[in-house]
């Protein structure tokens, strides 16, 4: 199982440098070949649908948002203790509290272009990557699954 943080997924639509975007797809080619499970908290959606839409038009970001078909995503009311202990602990960014949160609950490998999340998640103990130089390890990770 993974938690793939949104800065994975929206590179998969932003303008951003191709080398980020080609990474991006590639995790999601060999989540979707090897049938893993994605979790993420019910919150993705909204910071989504907010990131992809200072780039893209309503519509583009609606069709981009049929990737969340999915994934598995967990309700605030699953993951908020979680995620206050582990605010208390580490002190991420509120959104950061609930993708590990959710990471933790659901025992899932974190994956994320934001490194000051995967470090936060690394001190709780959750085994997380930063794909952005981690590439090659999440790739070997992932077929191990």
């Amino acid at each position: 199982m993974v938690t793939l943080d949104t800065s994975v997924l929206a590179d998969l639509f932003l303008p951003v440098e191709e080398g980020r975007k080609v990474k991006a797809k590639g995790i999601i080619e060999i989540v979707e070949e090897r049938e893993i499970e994605i979790y993420n908290p019910k919150i993705f959606i909204i910071e989504f649908l907010s990131i992809l839409r200072r780039f893209l038009s309503k519509e583009m970001v609606e069709t981009a948002l049929q990737i969340s078909r999915s994934i598995n995503l967990l309700d605030e009311s699953e993951i908020f203790e979680i995620a206050r202990a582990l605010s208390l602990e580490v002190h991420p960014r509120a959104i950061d509290a609930y993708f590990i949160a959710t990471a933790k609950l659901s025992d899932s490998i974190l994956i994320s272009n934001d490194k000051t999340m995967v470090n936060n998640s690394r001190e709780t103990g959750i085994e997380a990557y930063y794909l952005i130089t981690e590439h090659d390890k999440v790739v070997e990770r992932l077929r191990e699954i």
